[in-house]
């Protein structure tokens, strides 16, 4: 038999236990050690070297020598990258860690090398794995073809959502975007130009994404000229719709992307159900048009859970290393996308047990755990391999990446317990051949249906309360003050009441259409519980739901809209299950589906138009006028405001006070937001007018009642212009609701500093 001269070669596994490479992995590890006590001026005592100098030498000499005996060895590449890799692994590992525990003067340039290198040869010896490890007998995906209306509908769908986001996408000023514009995304890039690596951090979320996606606007506007007063406010417009618009056309391809994932997951129809669903959202529509991290969070955590369930369908590494891509991009967006990680670990796991469960064959589930463990690390070593690549100031400073998890203020309180349960498994996997999970896993498997029955159930008695609570005005518990106080009002309230407010944002932010699609797919899985792919999406989307409130009772936060953006369309997709059953069960002709789908696309479109640009102050109609959800709005209205202002006569020689600093941004006057203080009181003959909004009422009333409690003299009564009996030159609604106000009061209607309230 022949024999090539490739077969000869021995065998990575066996190369990587020869005494060549054991002895150079040696030398590289002592002259690290030597290299770290150098550098270390705790360590002088144990120096043996002048300098450094020779050690790198030495390094380059190993380096060449590694690099003849892989190239002599080994015939594939990817092998050679291998071998290389291993030998420098323990080296800068040592270097890598050694700041962690003294301070040392290694260069920027060297440990980021040496964090690289670590991620490398991670995601080498992935590559290794899938190539050797890779079968034939993996299920291949069943595709159908597109059908020329499904093409048309998609099309549509884009065109709509495309004219309603870039509809006045300049004309408006957010919450927070003032650090953004002005400052953050600037510097970001201008500390990338200057190769400033440490500063490249452009807040502590971190929100490297959001610099990223927005940058290019920088190429046509200079927020700095802006902020310098060098140009003239009428072309704020277009500076915010330049960095904006980059933001929006990266969320509109990978809605289309999530298109496509969905459709090979669990149909086209039910694809294109949840594409219309999902970008005729309002309160989604709303936050892709802020610059904020929030407003990229939700299609990364979207796109890596369709990820993950494309794994689950057939265990295709390339599946979980994609998830494990966005996931990363999550985490450089903010840090509580670590959350993303124990939920997707979660599910991989839990998903051997819902599915088919062998309980004869022992060897058969501990291979299969075994191999599940083993992609489930591939994935988190790939979101953090992407993290530290785009995140330079990573680079110089590895603690950066604990931030990013088991330091994240939001896991600060429970990453031990994570830390044990992580510990267990991969000790019960390795020394005890999985016994202990095995039996969990079997347990879980017996009692499927009934822990199935209980997740919907506690989330089907928590609609039924706030439903209850809602429709008899806030009878039970006050959730629009839980909501108003997200991080205060835990210590006033109770933790059911806590807990159930975070339903209230969620069941009246999305549309009736939507509502009544989960709803539905809920009840029908409570009733007869199957393990079908799109029945574990619809559990896994409620068990989230259900953890991420949980997780927000335990850090005393109560999740607002944008707190939790992510799980919108999760709940979204469940909605297009729910209604594509509803499709099935009717046997619908494709000419019903087609009419079906056109009225559903038709009326999100009248309801975006009816509310239109305020998006992200939607409402359902399902709530009662009295109430609205989003108590802690972004700032809509700011534009529309300040533009009623400037046309007045001598607009530039007016003086205003207003409660929302956009309306600055606008403004051709003078504009004023100081709450206290003499400047205020030098400041109020020359008021000519007051803005004030829903937004801010609650703020100064309660601020007012402290500075008089604490000095009955005190002059300012701020407190007063949200006296609903004060008469109103112009009145702006947002979201169409009474309760949703900004009001522009004459200066001559109401006094701040006199006895008199009013003029």
């Amino acid at each position: 038999m022949h024999t090539s001269p490739d077969d000869k070669k021995p065998a990575l596994p066996h190369l990587m236990r020869t005494r060549t490479f054991v002895a150079t992995m040696l030398c590289a590890t002592i002259c690290a050690l030597l290299f770290i006590v150098q550098k270390t001026d705790a360590l002088d005592h144990m120096r043996l070297l002048a300098s450094a100098t020779p050690l790198y030498g030495i390094f380059l000499v190993l380096f060449g020598w590694a690099l003849w005996w892989a190239w002599r060895h080994s015939t594939k590449y990817i092998d050679r990258a291998l071998l290389i890799a291993g030998i420098f692994l323990p080296a800068s590992l040592l270097i890598t860690l050694a700041p962690f525990f003294a301070t040392t003067h290694i260069t920027a340039t060297i440990t980021a090398l040496t964090g690289f290198h670590i991620c490398i040869y991670g995601i080498l010896a992935i590559s290794y794995y899938i190539r050797t490890t890779q079968s034939n007998d993996w299920q291949k995906p069943v595709t159908t073809r597109i059908a020329l209306w499904q093409w048309a509908l998609l099309g549509a769908v884009m065109i709509i959502y495309s004219w309603f986001a870039f509809h006045h996408l300049g004309n408006a000023f957010y919450v927070d975007e003032k650090l953004w514009v002005y400052e953050r995304i600037e510097n970001y890039w201008d500390n990338l130009r200057e190769r400033d690596w440490l500063n490249t951090r452009p807040s502590d979320k971190p929100g490297i994404t959001t610099a990223l996606v927005t940058g290019p606007g920088l190429l046509f506007h200079d927020p700095s000229d802006f902020k310098k007063g060098k140009l003239h406010k009428e072309l704020l417009p277009d500076m915010f719709f330049a960095l904006r618009a980059p933001q929006v056309i990266a969320i509109l391809l990978m809605i289309i992307a999530a298109f496509f994932l969905t459709r090979h997951i669990i149909g086209t129809r039910t694809a294109l159900m949840y594409s219309i669903f999902l970008t005729l959202s309002p309160l989604l529509l709303g936050i892709s048009r802020i610059i904020n991290p929030d407003a990229l969070l939700w299609i990364f955590f979207i796109l890596g859970f369709l990820w993950i369930i494309r794994y689950l369908q057939h265990e295709r590494p390339s599946a979980i290393i994609t998830a494990g891509v966005f996931v990363g991009l999550a985490l450089l967006t903010k840090y509580i996308a670590n959350i993303f990680i124990l939920f997707f670990l979660l599910i991989l796991f839990i998903d051997l047990a819902l599915r088919d469960h062998d309980n004869t064959d022992a060897a058969l589930r501990t291979q299969r755990l075994r191999k599940r463990a083993i992609h489930a690390a591939a994935m988190v070593w790939i979101a953090l391999s992407v993290f530290y690549a785009l995140y330079p100031g990573a680079w110089v400073k590895h603690d950066r990446m604990l931030l990013a998890t088991i330091h994240s203020e939001a896991f600060l309180s429970t990453w031990k317990f994570f830390a044990i349960i992580v510990a267990f498994f991969v000790a019960d996997l390795c020394l005890w051949h999985a016994r202990i999970t095995r039996a969990l896993l079997t347990a879980v498997y017996r009692t499927r249906t009934w822990l199935a029955r209980g997740v919907y159930g506690v989330f089907g008695i928590a609609v039924i309360i706030v439903f209850f609570n809602v429709l008899t005005d806030m009878s039970l518990y006050n959730f629009t003050a839980i909501i108003e106080s997200p991080k205060s009002s835990y210590t006033s309230t109770s933790p059911i009441a806590f807990f159930l407010a975070s339903f209230y944002p969620l069941l009246f932010g999305v549309t009736p259409l939507v509502l009544i699609g989960a709803l539905i797919a809920y009840a029908r899985r409570a009733y007869r519980p199957q393990w079908h792919i799109t029945d574990r999406i619809v559990l896994y989307g409620a068990l989230f739901i259900l953890i991420y409130y949980t997780a927000s009772l335990m850090n005393h936060v109560a999740p607002i809209i944008r707190y939790q953006i992510i799980i919108y369309p999760l709940f979204i997709l469940t909605a297009a299950i729910g209604w594509n059953d509803i499709l099935r069960a009717r046997h619908l002709q494709r000419t019903a589906a087609i009419t079906i789908f056109i009225v559903f696309l038709c009326i999100g479109s009248l309801q975006l138009a009816t509310i239109a640009p305020f998006y992200f102050s939607y409402n359902s109609p399902l709530l009662p006028q009295q109430f609205i959800i989003n108590t802690k709005d972004m700032g809509d209205g700011n534009y529309e405001i300040a533009q009623w202002l400037n046309a007045r006569p001598a607009a530039a020689d007016m003086v205003v006070w207003t409660d929302k600093a956009g309306v600055c941004q606008f403004f051709i006057g003078t504009c004023i937001t100081m709450t206290r203080g003499d400047a205020l009181l030098t400041y109020a003959p020359r008021i000519d007018y007051y803005i004030v909004s829903q937004n801010r009422r609650g703020f100064f009333q309660r601020t007012a009642a402290a500075y008089r409690a604490a000095d009955p003299t005190y002059p300012i009564h701020l407190d007063r212009l949200y006296d609903p009996e004060l008469p109103t030159v112009y009145t702006l609604h947002p979201s169409g609701r009474q309760e949703n106000f900004m009001r522009i009061i004459d200066s001559n209607a109401v006094s701040i500093t006199s006895n008199n309230h009013i003029h």
